[in-house]
């Protein structure tokens, strides 16, 4: 099964997206509207960058605002 990109309108707070923060695997599910697997298998897939710290996932407002604007781009 492959995972969906974030979609726009569900939950989407991207107005308030700092492009330069690091965001947890947490606040990213709250950005996309996702549950946590599915956020945590981005990461762990590769399919959203991130910096691992510890047992922290930290991934930056600009990789998120990516992930955002895929649903865009298949088109």
């Amino acid at each position: 099964m492959r995972n969906k990109p974030c979609e726009i309108g569900r939950k989407t707070n991207k107005e308030s997206i700092d492009l330069g923060r690091l965001y947890q695997v947490r606040e990213l599910t709250e950005i996309c509207g996702e549950i946590y697997r599915t956020a945590l298998n981005w990461v762990q897939l590769g399919e959203i960058d991130s910096v691992k710290i510890g047992g922290t996932h930290l991934i930056t407002g600009e990789r998120i605002q990516d992930r955002l604007n895929q649903k865009f781009m298949l088109y």
